[in-house]
């Protein structure tokens, strides 16, 4: 029995569960029949294998006997055999989540993910209800903890030590999950930090699955050992790996999953579609082009293949196939702000300018608080040198999307325009605060600098830019141009008149 000072003791053990030197997660005990012990954990934390190893409060450590991983939740129920007795762990009392209101305060029970791997450092985390929502895989509940990944898994407890919920995801990954699964994500993602990271030592937003969902879902548990694999059968079963591990930013881990759904189903389409996106985000824009042209071949009406292969057209700079394509999802769906807006950037790439601010109007007026659609109007209108209106549509972009980094950047480029440089600074200041390796908002910053007669520093921004993007040419011209100014004044002060002119660009790549 552990003590974590809930007021009450805690009835109920959890357990570490390792898998190489791929990490840990938490497990927690509950009711299983005689002669065995049965383990809930998150089902993203498990490996696909299912070779892994449970180590117990008494430091042994157990073979997994089955593994079930519940389809439509993010749950897995663990059971190993303890022997011919029955289980000697002791289970947590279960919970109704029916009575949980927003604010009550709860405990994360678990072990960190900088935990010794021979070492049971168990750690308890103090929150506070937050949200009660729907959303998919189960989640239903979020609070606010400097958890980590060690503590997926985790028993959620109320005030009598119950279990309420199960610990699974912070609030950037749920996001992430309700746009695969095309939810709307939880309205606590405006105002969550976007680099808040999965060991973050601040306070995070996490959600967990309601214990309520578990029990109404439960499988039968086994009371006997399965000598074959628990390894997924199906493509079914690898798709929704490779969508966990997507989610958790475990890129090559999710492609294998897609890869292993499509070996046993070729024709199957989502697994193209999801691999496709993956890509996407990893900048492989050609090989996301052809996974989505073989969606395509097996599906040709999905506009999410049409839409996003124009995205990963757009680039490759290859403009006019994207606006074909995004001209072939908006025949079959009309109401998509997110391909209107795609079709905005292509079009203002081909200098198409009132086409492009038309594109991106019908965006807005389809849904008014879409954020990338003002930041490509604005984009667009920064082209044509109207930066006034551009810098309105910016702050609009952040207004409905505080967190974006990339309007930030091009606010702080249209008050560059306007001169107003001090302004610039604040801007891209926040653009870099939200996304630290964004080498763009460097340079940008730089340029404010620079034109503040602040050479010394302005240098030290392009460097960071060169940094992080070596062959940046317009930071390496603008460096130059910062050397050969501070070379003719020995005082490192730039003289009036010396500003260098360097060509800005937009920050929508």
């Amino acid at each position: 029995m552990l003590n974590f000072q809930l007021g009450k003791s805690v009835d109920g053990e959890v357990v570490k569960i390792s898998y190489g030197d791929k990490g840990n997660a938490t497990g927690f005990f509950v009711p299983a029949p005689d002669q065995v012990c049965s383990v809930l954990t998150a089902r993203h934390a498990l490996p696909a294998s299912g070779k892994l190893k449970l180590q117990t409060s008494d430091n042994k450590l157990w073979e997994p006997a089955n593994i079930q991983r519940f389809p439509n939740q993010d749950l897995a129920v663990v059971t190993f055999k303890p022997g011919e007795s029955n289980c000697p762990y002791q289970a947590f009392r279960l919970g109704n989540f029916e009575q949980v209101k927003l604010g009550d305060s709860i405990k994360i029970l678990g072990f960190s993910q900088s935990a010794d791997s021979n070492q049971l450092a168990s750690q308890s985390l103090s929150g506070a209800v937050t949200a009660i929502e729907n959303l998919p895989d189960g989640y239903g509940i979020s609070y606010k903890t400097p958890a980590n990944k060690g503590m997926v898994g985790a028993p959620v407890l109320n005030q009598a030590g119950e279990v309420i919920a199960v610990n699974g995801r912070n609030i950037r990954e749920i996001a992430r999950l309700a746009e695969l699964k095309g939810a709307v994500p939880p309205q606590q993602l405006s105002t969550a930090n976007s680099n808040q990271g999965s060991n973050s030592a601040v306070e995070v937003v996490n959600w967990g699955i309601p214990i309520n969902i578990y029990m109404a879902n439960a499988p039968i548990i086994p009371t006997e050992a399965v000598a074959n694999s628990t390894a997924p059968k199906s493509a079914a079963e690898w798709l929704k790996i490779g969508n966990d591990f997507y989610i958790s930013q475990q890129y090559e881990a999710a492609l294998k999953g897609y890869d292993q759904a499509l070996k046993i189903e070729p024709k199957y389409v989502l697994a193209w579609l999801y691999k496709g996106s993956l890509l996407l985000e990893l900048k492989r824009y050609q090989e996301a082009v052809s996974n989505y042209d073989r969606a395509l071949q097996f599906k040709p009406d999905s506009t999410v293949a049409l839409s996003n292969r124009g995205l990963a057209l757009d680039h490759i700079q290859k403009y006019e196939e994207a606006i074909a394509s995004f001209d072939k999802a908006i025949k079959l769906q009309p109401n998509a702000p997110e391909v209107w807006t795609g079709r905005c950037y292509a079009l203002a790439k081909l200098q198409k300018y009132q086409d492009a601010i038309a594109s991106c109007e019908v965006a807005i007026k389809i849904q008014p608080e879409y954020s990338d659609a003002w930041n490509n109007r604005g984009y667009v209108l920064n082209q044509v040198q109207q930066y006034d209106q551009a810098l309105l549509s910016f702050e609009k972009a952040i207004e409905f999307e505080p967190n974006n980094a990339e309007a930030w950047a091009n606010k702080g480029l249209a008050l560059d325009h306007l001169q107003q440089n001090a302004e610039a600074i604040a801007a891209y200041d926040q653009a870099i605060k939200l996304q630290p390796n964004y080498a763009q908002a460097w340079y940008g910053r730089g340029n404010a600098l620079f034109s503040l007669n602040k050479p010394k520093d302005a240098l030290a921004a392009y460097n960071k830019a060169i940094s992080l993007k070596p062959n940046y040419q317009q930071a390496l011209n603008s460096k130059s141009a910062v050397l050969a100014a501070l070379q003719r004044n020995q005082d490192n002060v730039a003289a009036e008149g010396q500003t260098p002119h360097v060509k800005v660009d937009n920050y929508n790549n």
